[in-house]
């Protein structure tokens, strides 16, 4: 009886610290999704390329794996 309380709890306690990291993920790639399209927008809309860059510059230091800003930076 005891065992399965304790798998019970150890269950619920998994099942919470997956949920907290992918909405923790998820609001991450949002924020660099945001930056990307920002970036883009002063690049090829406002001709502001250092502004621009800047923000290619965040996104690969937020994730280095991201490789359209390494593309357009």
């Amino acid at each position: 009886m005891r065992n399965s309380n304790i798998l019970i709890i150890f269950l619920i306690l998994v099942i919470i610290f997956i949920t907290s990291v992918s909405t923790i993920s998820f609001g991450q790639d949002k924020s660099i999704e945001e930056l990307y399209f920002q970036g883009v927008d002063l690049l090829e809309n406002k001709k502001q390329y250092e502004e621009a860059l800047t923000y290619f510059q965040q996104i690969i230091e937020l994730d280095p794996g991201h490789a359209e800003a390494y593309l357009t930076a």
